[in-house]
């Protein structure tokens, strides 16, 4: 599974950069806005936890950090490509005991959705909002923890402006949201752990901000 989604969506991303339209490189000789936006951003993310048998298991919050490429489609929306790391820590809290660590853990969402903007409003500042779904992959770094991949969806909104033609900054806060069925091992390998994970899900928040190159 693991593969077959990011085959997915590099196809999609290179299809959607290569191919832009007669009609757009028209508009934009006529003052028309950019087409591509390309974002590094860091943030802080943190939630992430579920209640299983005997307490609940967590992630660490920590810093985050990633990329994002926007392709206009039209005047006030555009398609949004994004990738996100965390590097953090997988914690389980007993009831009845102190929180211990259970492995150092990655964690990546890879994402695609629309992107709508409030043009209509005056100022160099864009508000926007953001809608994407994908994949989100748990990689613990012990042996006894496996890899997993989960069905993710993120809702953001931020504001951004450009200083100039193709430079600015972008700020946003976004819910992002991994869903977990039934018997995932991703949290424990042993000792019951998954036990009570059935119709559940991970909710995190993020704050972040980056630099936009637009062209």
């Amino acid at each position: 599974m693991r593969s077959s989604v990011c085959r997915v969506l590099l196809i999609t991303s290179l299809i959607a950069v290569l191919s832009p339209s007669a009609g757009w490189a028209q508009r934009r000789s006529s003052g028309a806005l950019n087409r591509y936006e390309l974002t590094g951003f860091v943030g802080y993310l943190w939630g992430g936890g579920v209640d299983v048998v005997g307490g609940q298991i967590s992630t660490k919050a920590a810093a985050d950090f990633g990329g994002i490429l926007d392709i206009r489609i039209r005047r006030d929306a555009m398609i949004e490509f994004s990738y996100t790391r965390q590097n953090t820590e997988l914690l389980r809290k007993d009831l009845a005991g102190p929180t211990t660590v259970i492995s150092d853990m990655g964690v990546d969402f890879f994402q695609i959705g629309i992107l709508g903007e409030a043009r209509q409003l005056r100022g160099p500042a864009v508000p926007f909002i953001s809608l994407t779904f994908g994949a989100t992959h748990f990689s613990p770094e012990t042996n006894t923890l496996s890899d997993e991949w989960r069905f993710s969806t993120i809702l953001g909104g931020g504001v951004k402006a450009l200083f100039s033609e193709h430079v600015g900054v972008r700020a946003q806060g976004r819910l992002l949201a991994t869903f977990l069925n039934s018997g995932s091992s991703v949290w424990c390998g042993g000792g019951g752990c998954s036990l009570g994970l059935f119709g559940t899900g991970l909710l995190q928040g993020e704050v972040s901000g980056g630099l936009v190159l637009a062209f």
